[in-house]
């Protein structure tokens, strides 16, 4: 059986490459756990598009993993930095999709997009590359 704490590092390391292999010249790293929430599980900086260098990433690699969960996890950690995106990452063991769980409204400001209706906290989950890929589509 795999030691929690070596599985979760080794899913961290995965998302920080996902995210390299996307913005090869951005600063990516897996954050210093003793900084608690201090920084997200993998924090993204330089030659990232904005969007990307704002999502707060809370990692979850579980046979059962709990998107709302680390949604909610991430959203209290964010509780003082308004600019940041909680986002949950979550893969199932053995899956082959990783996916993204945010709240709509973050999506849609990811996504620069009007919404004349208060959407509210509703999660939205999302393949992660496809994430990746709006936070850079639309960056300013």
């Amino acid at each position: 059986m795999v030691n929690s704490k070596v599985k979760g590092r080794s899913f961290e390391q995965r998302i920080a490459t996902i995210v390299r292999t996307k913005w090869p010249n951005a600063i990516v790293r897996r954050s210093q756990q003793a900084h608690m929430a201090y920084e997200p599980d993998v924090v993204i900086e330089g030659e990232a598009p904005i969007m990307a260098r704002r999502l707060w990433l809370e990692c979850h690699d579980s046979r059962a993993p709990n998107p709302l969960t680390k949604l909610e996890q991430a959203i209290r950690d964010v509780e003082h930095k308004p600019m940041s995106i909680p986002t949950a990452v979550c893969h199932r063991l053995g899956a082959r999709t990783i996916t993204a769980t945010l709240r709509l409204s973050d999506l849609i400001t990811i996504m620069h997009a009007s919404w004349t209706y208060d959407v509210g906290p509703s999660p939205v989950t999302l393949a992660f590359d496809d994430l990746l890929t709006l936070c850079g589509d639309h960056a300013p």
